[in-house]
This record gives C-alpha cells, structure tokens and sequence, in this order.
C-alpha cells in the first residue's frame, strides 16, 4: 500500500468513527456531552452563544476603529461587513 492510500484510509477510519460516536450521541441522547436537561436547559450553549457573540462583536468594532481612529484607509473596504458582523453578535448576545 502506497502512502497516498494509508493517509486515505486512515482518514476514512476517523471519518468512520466520528459517525459512529455521532449516531450514538444522537440514539442515547446529548445530555452527557452538552449538559442540557430539564434541570439546566441552558446548559454549555449559553456560553458558547455569549463567547461566541462578544468576539464577533468585538472584532468588527476593533476593525472599524482601526479605520476611522487609527486611519488604516486601506482597510476601509470591510468596514461596512465589519460593523453588521459586530452588531449581529452584539444581538446574538
């Protein structure tokens, strides 16, 4: 067996078992892995939600104050992308 054949078997067998894991996550149900029950319905995806909102947000204010502060003109071109980027984690926060 060559070594293009390995890497694309080894890659399949890891493919392989992550469908596997994933069919048996969904049959037994995610509360092992998310946290999420009756309980605690939040459970990781508050925090997954928050971080991931802030750094969206904080990322398209920064790039939009390295434009108008800082005057980097060159990257006035993603300004606009930036500032709906920040607003939309801003409101997914």
């Amino acid at each position: 067996m060559n070594r293009v054949y390995r890497v694309k078997f080894i890659l399949w067998a890891v493919v392989g078992l992550a469908a596997a894991v994933a069919a048996i996550r969904f049959a037994h149900g995610l509360g092992a892995t998310t946290n999420l029950s009756d309980a605690t319905p939040w459970g990781i995806w508050i925090g997954f939600d928050v971080m991931g909102g802030v750094a969206l947000a904080a990322g398209g204010f920064i790039m939009t104050a390295a434009v108008y502060i800082f005057r980097l003109e060159r990257l006035h071109a993603v300004v606009r992308p930036a500032v709906l980027t920040a607003f939309l984690g801003y409101a997914a926060v």
